[in-house]
C-alpha cells in the first residue's frame, strides 16, 4: 500500500521537512499573487461592464434626434445594454458561487483560513450589519476565551517542521485548486464581455448599411424635369 504524503513527509529529516516547508511558503504566496492578479480583471471587466450598460442607456436616450441613424443606434444600445448587463449577472454568480473548495475537507489546510484555522469561527461574530446585542457580543468574547487554548494548542504543533511542511502542502495544492476555477471564470467572463461588444458593433454596422441600401432604393433614380418654352434656348444658325 502506497504511504500517504504525511507518511512521507514524517520520514525525512527535520532540516529536510523544514527547507521544503520553506520553499511551500513561498510558493503559496506567489500563487495568491496571481490569484489576485485574476480577480483584479474580473474586477475590470466588471466595471468596463457597467461602462457599456451606461453608455447604451445613454445612446437610448439620445436616438430621437438623430435622423437616418437613429434605428441602428437603437440596436447598438441594445446590444450595449445587453452586453454590460450579461457580463455583471456572470461576475455576481461567479463571485457567490459555492465552488467544490467549500464541500472538500479532507485535505483543507488549517494553517492559512481563519474558517480552518479557528475552532469555531460562527461563534466569534461582529454582529449583524453593524447591531449586535450586549449579550451577543459579551457571548462571542466568551468564546474568544475559550478557543484560544484549543487553537494555541493546534498552533504549536507548527513549530514541527513535518507538520508545517503538509500544512503547507495541502494550501499549495488548495491554491492551484482555486487558480484554475479563477481562469476558468475570467475566461468565461471575458468571452462574455468581448463578443458581446464585438457583436454590437457588428450589428450596429449591419444595421448602419440596410437602412443605406432602404434609403437609397426609397429616393430611387434623379427625374430630369420637362424644360418649358420660355426656358429653352433657340439657336439660329447664321447662313
Amino acid at each position: 500500500m502506497p504511504e500517504t504524503p504525511e507518511q512521507v513527509v514524517a520520514n525525512w529529516k527535520p532540516e529536510e521537512a523544514r527547507q521544503y516547508g520553506e520553499m511551500l511558503e513561498r510558493l503559496a504566496i506567489h500563487m495568491s499573487d496571481r490569484i489576485n492578479y485574476a480577480e483584479g480583471r474580473r474586477a475590470s471587466l466588471s466595471t468596463n461592464a457597467s461602462g457599456l450598460l451606461a453608455a447604451g442607456i445613454a445612446i437610448l436616450a439620445l436616438v430621437k434626434d438623430v435622423g437616418l441613424v437613429r434605428v441602428p443606434l437603437v440596436v447598438l444600445s441594445l446590444g450595449l445594454i445587453l452586453t454590460g448587463l450579461a457580463t455583471l449577472v456572470l461576475y455576481v454568480r461567479q463571485t457567490n458561487l459555492k465552488t467544490f473548495l467549500q464541500i472538500a475537507s479532507v485535505t483543507r489546510p488549517w494553517k492559512w483560513f481563519y474558517r480552518d484555522a479557528l475552532i469555531d469561527s460562527s461563534r466569534l461574530t461582529g454582529g449583524w450589519y453593524g447591531f449586535q446585542r450586549p449579550q451577543a457580543r459579551a457571548a462571542a468574547g466568551q468564546a474568544f476565551d475559550n478557543q484560544w487554548p484549543q487553537f494555541a494548542d493546534r498552533f504549536l504543533t507548527l513549530s514541527d517542521p513535518h507538520v508545517n511542511a503538509i500544512q503547507n502542502l495541502r494550501q499549495v495544492f488548495l491554491l492551484h485548486a482555486n487558480e484554475r476555477y479563477k481562469n476558468q471564470h475570467l475566461s468565461e467572463l471575458r468571452n462574455v464581455f468581448n463578443w458581446g461588444a464585438i457583436s454590437s458593433v457588428a450589428a450596429f454596422i449591419v444595421a448602419l448599411a440596410v437602412v443605406g441600401v432602404v434609403n437609397l432604393a426609397a429616393s430611387g433614380p434623379p427625374i430630369d424635369s420637362p424644360s418649358t418654352d420660355s426656358e429653352q434656348t433657340v439657336v439660329l444658325a447664321t447662313p
